[in-house]
């Protein structure tokens, strides 16, 4: 309610109410309450590609800041920024993805047919030889007992 006789908003009459208006610091209040200058929201470049052949040069900015092209299985992500070389690309690949290729171990190795024949010649005749008994095995078993 407006007081008439202090010129500002508060209950008529009120002995306990202050008769001086409040402070002069409103603008400081409202400064507070301000809204702030606020930036664009900075934008990455790029979008998800099926594959690294898809990306052609003017998706790239020339400003040099980063293109970010992530594959669509996610197996890897491909960031792009042009140099003073030209484009310099730089692949990413999960941590778990090559945590998991190093569990699942080498993948098969493909021997030629003519070097496994030579190894399986080779362990046959090994083989033969620790089965023959040595001359002094024959001559023991010779050796009549008495």
């Amino acid at each position: 309610m407006y007081d008439n006789r202090n010129g500002w908003f508060g209950p008529p009459g009120n002995p306990n109410y202050p008769s001086a208006p409040p402070p002069n610091n409103v603008g400081q209040r409202l400064a507070r309450y301000a809204p702030q200058p606020q930036e664009p929201p900075s934008v990455i470049a790029g979008r998800i590609i099926n594959d690294p052949s898809e990306i052609t040069p003017d998706e790239v900015p020339m400003n040099g800041s980063l293109s970010v092209f992530p594959l669509q299985d996610l197996s890897c992500i491909l960031a792009k920024a042009w140099t003073d070389q030209g484009i310099k690309t730089v692949c990413y690949v999960p941590e778990k993805q090559l945590i998991q290729q190093r569990q699942t171990g080498p993948t098969q190795v493909i021997i030629p047919q003519d070097f496994q024949n030579n190894v399986f010649q080779r362990l046959e005749a090994i083989e033969q030889a620790l089965s023959k008994p040595s001359k002094a095995q024959i001559k023991k078993e010779e050796k009549p007992n008495g």
